[in-house]
């Protein structure tokens, strides 16, 4: 008996010490298939490169704004790289806005090893680049994280605040989300990457507009309306009847004009008029 007990806990051990190792690859899914921009269906976009505060080359789109209008900066999930997220280029564009989409470390055509303290530095890189290369002021720079990406946002936010700030599918903390997934695991005891979503949260008071959709199946919807309950003002949360990956596709008119008015709302100059395009999945 005492020989089983040994055995099992030997197993257990190599299992916890496999994922302690294999962390990140279960938590970044890079993609390093890139194409450029006008491959994707894009037209006037500046491919672009710059470098992080630890000398990582990261490359990324950029999306010129009209006049004065808003820009959004954009923090993807974990999965894939901005040649997937063309779609977020093109509704930035039908509303009238400017983008910046760019690829972590690891990701895309990016140099580098994904990590947590990475993807911050990442995220400051891009900031200053927008901010010193294209003279936009903070006032009109919106983050848009989605999943991971709210993660990177959210930190972001607490350190340089944006005219406004939105979160899709956001998660509590990477801790929290672990536990629920591998309950038998101490993950507290060799999760590297924490991404505490609640913690900077505490320390972020521009706008925010929080989205989930209830059939979530990655992110449970509790950890975006726990996320809004505990944020401070001024705040708003969407509720959609979508999945974690079908935000965009299927959020529909709710989830495009609660979007369209936010930014502008919370970003756009004084006596604009914001164009009222069509809803970019119809196309």
């Amino acid at each position: 008996m005492l020989h089983t007990f040994f055995i099992l806990l030997l197993i257990y051990a190599l299992v916890v010490g496999f994922f302690a190792l294999l962390q990140n690859r279960l938590i970044y899914f890079p993609s390093r298939r890139m194409i450029a921009p006008e491959d994707a269906g894009l037209e006037k976009v500046e491919q672009i490169q710059f470098l992080t505060s630890d000398g990582i080359r990261l490359s990324g789109w950029y999306l010129s704004p009209p006049s004065q209008a808003p820009v959004l900066l954009n923090f993807n999930g974990n999965a894939g790289n901005l040649a997937g997220r063309a779609h977020l280029m093109e509704m930035a564009r039908q509303n009238g806005w400017g983008m910046l989409l760019f690829d972590y470390r690891g990701y895309g055509g990016s140099a580098g090893t994904p990590s947590e303290a990475g993807l911050y530095r990442d995220s400051r890189g891009a900031l200053d680049w927008l901010r010193v290369q294209k003279a936009v002021d903070q006032s009109r720079i919106c983050y848009y994280g989605q999943s991971l990406g709210s993660a990177v946002a959210l930190e972001l936010a607490a350190a340089d605040p944006p005219a406004a700030l939105i979160l899709e599918a956001p998660f509590t903390s990477m801790k929290n989300l672990a536990r629920e997934l591998y309950p038998w695991l101490p993950v507290s005891l060799f999760l590297r990457n924490r991404f505490d979503n609640l913690e900077s949260l505490r320390r972020v008071y521009c706008p925010k507009l929080i989205v989930h959709g209830r059939q979530d199946e990655v992110v449970p919807f509790r950890h975006g309306k726990t996320l809004f309950e505990m944020a401070p003002e001024p705040k708003q949360f969407l509720e959609l009847n979508t999945h974690h990956n079908d935000i965009f596709e299927n959020g529909g008119p709710p989830y495009w004009k609660a979007l369209r008015d936010f930014v502008n709302r919370a970003a756009a100059p004084v006596n604009s008029a914001p164009a009222k395009p069509e809803d970019p999945t119809t196309k």
